[in-house]
């Protein structure tokens, strides 16, 4: 048994794995071997399978070397980890997700490992272990002022997507966004929070509004349609919302290129009739003392790029109280004093915003946008 033995440590020291393998078939067609030597052969032949990429063998060979006693305790976590991430690239997910459960119970501290882990759980289609799992990780880093790992917050999300738990999808994703922010996970995160049931139709243009600055407002379609959501009530803001389209050139392009130029100058003639309404309009919110009013056409000053102006009686509507909706006259003064460069100021007016209406949910995206542009 020794001569077979030590030829393949010595063709591992080599890196001949496949030679190594077969050195050890011949150690394991002498009979009756005593315990050290069946121990010493799992061992050799669990890393000489690694090595050639014979996964299944060598998780199966190291198991056996857990099982056999002769590893002191300090020396366990080390091979249990190594049989998890064999089965894994195995691609027997259940037993890497025992093996992984197996090493953190006996003390394993290599946090990176949590990650495959919660892979191991999620391809093995225990899909609430694995969010129980990740969420404790992710707890744990936050707890200890660290940013949750980009693949866990990922793994997680994908997790409550397989349960259909798009609370909890949200979130994650929400997570995803404050510490990892993309595009795309922008455009998802605002559509999870337009898309609740409790979402208020009001605040579309106000999710629209969050698309523009996030760089999710892209296509024909999506100029046109929010260009039109604010022309009713806001066509200052309607028309530079098509002039961006226009500066990027996704309108005045293609087949529709002359409805572009039409809605361009629709929103040009509504801008200049409603700048000379504005003075008017104003005058009449003062004597009707409507904080409603006063809110609407403050809003309209900063569209027209008067923020001072628009603020002052935004602020002074939102004070003389009995506003319909203040969580919305809150969300606007927020983007109102974001609008003029009053970045303080409109983080805490987004952070007063409560509303369960989908306005506490857009305010908060505000803070977020604004503490990734301050970077």
């Amino acid at each position: 048994m020794q001569k077979p033995l030590l030829a393949a440590q010595e063709l591992i020291k080599a890196q001949k794995y496949e030679e190594a393998l077969s050195k050890l078939k011949e150690a394991e067609a002498i009979p009756e071997p005593n315990d050290y030597e069946s121990f010493l052969l799992a061992q050799l032949r669990g890393v000489a399978a690694g090595g050639a990429g014979d996964y299944a063998i060598a998780a199966k060979s190291f198991e056996a070397v857990l099982k056999s006693g002769r590893i002191a305790p300090a020396e366990r976590p080390k091979f249990i980890q190594q049989t998890a991430i064999f089965y894994y690239k195995a691609k027997d997910y259940p037993a890497s997700a025992k093996w992984f459960d197996a090493y953190y119970k006996e003390g394993g501290t290599d946090q990176e490992l949590h990650t495959i882990h919660g892979q191991a759980l999620f391809l093995a289609g225990d899909y609430a272990a694995c969010i129980a799992t990740m969420q404790s990780v992710i707890a744990a880093s936050e707890a200890a002022g660290q940013p949750p790992v980009e693949n866990q917050l990922n793994v997680l999300a994908n997790a409550y997507l397989k349960q259909k738990d798009f609370v909890g999808y949200a979130s994650t994703l929400e997570k995803l966004v404050v510490h990892y922010p993309t595009k795309e996970r922008w455009a998802d995160l605002i559509n999870q929070i337009s898309s609740k049931p409790t979402f208020s139709s009001n605040l579309s243009l106000d999710a629209g509004r969050l698309r523009l600055v996030t760089g999710n407002v892209r296509g024909p379609g999506d100029y046109i349609n929010l260009a039109q959501a604010a022309l009713d009530y806001f066509p200052a803001e309607a028309r530079k919302i098509v002039e961006e389209g226009f500066t990027q050139n996704v309108l005045g392009t293609g087949p529709d290129a002359k409805n572009h130029l039409a809605l361009r100058d629709k929103t040009n003639k509504a801008t200049v009739a409603d700048q000379k309404a504005l003075a008017s309009d104003e005058k009449k919110a003062a004597k009707t003392k409507d904080g409603n009013i006063l809110v609407t056409i403050g809003f309209n000053y900063v569209t027209h790029g008067a923020t001072d102006k628009g603020i002052a009686l935004m602020e002074q509507g939102i004070q003389l109280g009995g506003v319909k909706a203040p969580d919305h006259a809150k969300l606007h003064l927020g983007i109102a004093y974001l609008q003029a460069g009053q970045k303080d100021k409109a983080i805490a007016a987004f952070e007063s915003v409560k509303g369960n209406d989908g306005s506490a949910d857009l305010a908060r995206l505000w803070t977020y946008h604004i503490r990734q542009t301050q970077k």
